[in-house]
C-alpha cells in the first residue's frame, strides 16, 4: 500500500474483484468486513481490515450523527449489492491510503517496529482509537447536568 501511488493502489484493489466475490464467507451477505479481513490476513501490507464499526463510520459519518440518544453508536448501514459492496470496499480502501500516505513514515515505521503492524493494521488502530476517544468525549459532552 505504502509503495504505490494512488492510481495504480486503486487498479490493483480493483483487480481483487473476482477473488472478493469468490470469497463467499458472509452469510448475511456483508461482505466488505469479513472479505476486508480475510484480504487483510492474506496481505498484510496490502488491505487494511475494514469494519462498519470504526472504519465505515469513520470515513462515512461525521462525530456528531455517530451516537444515539443514549450515547450508545448509531447502527452504521453497509450497501445491500454485491457491485455497492465491492464499490464501498475499494472507497475505504483508498481513503485508507490517503490517509497513510499523509502520515509521517517515520511514526508508521516505529508503529512497524514496536507493534508489528503493517501500515495498513497500524492505519486502522489509528482509526479504532480516534472514533472511540472522540465518541467518549461526545458521551462526556451530553451528560445531563445534575
Amino acid at each position: 500500500m505504502s509503495e504505490m501511488a494512488e492510481s495504480q493502489y486503486s487498479v490493483a484493489v480493483l483487480n481483487l474483484q473476482t477473488h472478493y466475490k469468490q470469497l463467499e464467507l458472509s452469510e448475511s451477505g456483508a461482505t466488505i468486513v469479513v472479505n476486508s479481513k480475510a484480504f487483510h490476513h492474506l496481505f498484510p501490507e496490502f488491505i487494511p481490515p475494514i469494519d462498519r464499526q470504526y472504519t465505515i463510520r469513520f470515513f462515512t459519518q461525521s462525530p456528531e450523527k455517530w451516537l444515539d440518544p443514549s450515547g450508545k453508536f448509531k447502527p452504521v448501514q453497509l450497501p445491500k449489492t454485491f457491485d455497492e459492496q465491492f464499490n464501498s470496499f475499494h472507497s475505504t480502501c483508498l481513503a485508507v491510503k490517503r490517509l497513510a500516505d499523509q502520515v509521517d513514515t517515520s511514526l508508521l515505521r516505529r508503529e512497524q517496529e514496536q507493534s508489528r503492524a503493517s501500515t495498513p493494521k497500524a492505519m486502522d488502530n489509528a482509526i479504532v482509537n480516534y472514533v472511540r476517544i472522540t465518541a467518549s468525549e461526545l458521551r462526556q459532552t451530553k451528560l445531563p447536568l445534575s
